[in-house]
C-alpha cells in the first residue's frame, strides 16, 4: 500500500460474504464450509464485520456469544492491507459492540504460528489464560481473554 492517508470503513458483513472472504486468505489451511458458520453463529447473538478501503473487502471479523462471553472466532486481513490499521479497526468495533451488548469479557484463541495476531492482541490488553498444545506445535492454540 502507498503511504497515503488509507479510509478504512467497517461495517457488518454476512455469511455468504464471510465464506468467500475467508477462502482468499492464505494462511487458512483449509476453510470452514459455509454450513459452520451457520451452526456456529444460528440462535446466538453474533456479530460479523467487514473492513472495506476503496470499497474493496480487504478484512473481516467475526464473533459470537459462547459461555456467557463474547467469544472472538475468526478474523483475517488481506495480505497486501496488512500493517495499515484494519485489524485494529476491526477490533476497536468488536470491542465497542461487546460493551454496548452488556459482554464484560472476549475470549478468543490464536494459533502460535499467527505471531502478528498473538502481539496485536498483547499490545490490546488480552491476557494468556491457556494452552492447547498440537502434534504440530505451530497449530498448537493460545487462549487469550479481554476484560471490557
Amino acid at each position: 500500500m502507498q503511504n497515503k492517508e488509507i479510509k478504512i470503513d467497517i461495517s457488518k458483513g454476512t455469511i455468504e460474504e464471510a465464506n468467500v472472504f475467508f477462502q482468499e486468505v492464505p494462511e487458512f489451511l483449509y476453510t470452514h464450509p459455509i454450513e459452520e458458520f451457520h451452526k456456529r453463529l444460528s440462535d446466538v447473538p453474533h456479530l460479523i464485520l467487514s473492513a472495506y478501503v476503496d470499497n474493496n473487502v480487504v478484512g473481516m471479523k467475526i464473533g459470537y456469544e459462547r459461555l456467557g462471553m463474547f467469544y472472538s472466532w475468526i478474523g483475517a486481513v488481506k495480505p497486501t492491507y496488512r500493517g495499515i490499521g484494519v485489524a485494529k479497526a476491526l477490533s476497536d468495533y468488536q470491542e465497542a459492540w461487546a460493551r454496548y451488548n452488556q459482554y464484560d469479557a472476549i475470549f478468543m484463541k490464536t494459533r502460535v504460528r499467527f505471531h502478528s495476531m498473538l502481539t496485536l492482541n498483547l499490545s490490546r490488553d488480552y491476557r494468556i489464560i491457556g494452552f492447547e498444545e498440537k502434534d504440530n506445535f505451530e497449530e498448537s492454540r493460545i487462549l487469550m481473554k479481554k476484560k471490557l
